[in-house]
């Protein structure tokens, strides 16, 4: 079980009809704001659409972990069953009386939720979820400890990310439109970046143990992982601090 800062993964919830919630790395706050700004300014100006800056308002915890529900849910009123909050889920909740929200994602690829309540309740918010972890054998966990799982689950960022990179690389493909320009149509069409011999961005292979082929951030020739998009599962990385 563990706890980390939130805002870990970038995300866009829809809290309304017409209400939105982004939430990027924290040092990314400001560029993702700004770059809505432009696109609403400039590329989409018919929109009638209003971003504001919330950064300062909220406080927002990660909770990942086997037991993270179960945890959670002594401080969320409400029903956190997969059937009422799936994978991707979100909604307003109370948190020991204080309205906030919860969020159902997951950057670690564990079971996993992101909590939110107004910054004034932040604190406090923390040192229970951190104390109620450590009563079941977890604790904090910090960024380094947060890439090796995502690393292990194949999950990249821009760090592992190259120019090379695609879409079809990651898996998203089917975000990708075939009737209209969009990000990364373009990439999806160059036969440099579709050849199936070219190095391609991988995750951690299940039981990799040799060789210096599959450490973090790897790419590897296609032919020599017999054509297929790797998603991997634990490996040998060894520090799963927030997997008791």
């Amino acid at each position: 079980m563990g706890c980390g800062g939130g805002g870990l993964a970038g995300t866009c919830a829809r809290l309304g009809v017409y209400h939105y919630g982004v939430t990027t790395t924290t040092a990314a706050a400001g560029p993702v704001m700004r770059h809505l700004d432009f696109v609403a300014q400039v590329l989409r100006p018919e929109l009638d659409v209003e971003c504001v800056s919330v950064t300062e308002q909220w406080a927002q915890v990660s909770v990942a972990g086997p037991w993270s529900r179960e945890m959670l849910q002594s401080v969320v009123e409400g029903d956190l069953s997969d059937a009422a909050v799936p994978f991707m889920g979100c909604g307003a909740v109370s948190v020991l009386g204080v309205p906030g929200r919860v969020f159902r994602i997951s950057f670690s690829g564990e079971r996993a939720y992101e909590v939110a309540v107004p910054a004034r309740f932040g604190a406090a918010l923390w040192r229970l979820l951190v104390g109620q972890a450590e009563g079941l054998g977890g604790g904090a966990y910090g960024l380094e400890a947060l890439n090796v799982l995502r690393i292990e689950k194949g999950f990249p960022t821009h760090a592992e990310i190259l120019g090379r990179t695609t879409a079809f690389d990651l898996g998203l493909e089917r975000m990708v439109a075939k009737g209209k320009d969009c990000v990364g149509w373009a990439s999806s069409r160059r036969t440099g970046l579709l050849e199936e011999d070219r190095e391609q961005l991988v995750g951690l292979r299940r039981g990799a143990r040799s060789g210096a082929d599959h450490r973090r951030g790897a790419s590897v020739p296609a032919q020599r992982r017999g054509g297929s998009r790797d998603r991997a599962g634990p490996c040998d990385l060894g520090l799963l601090v927030a997997d008791l």
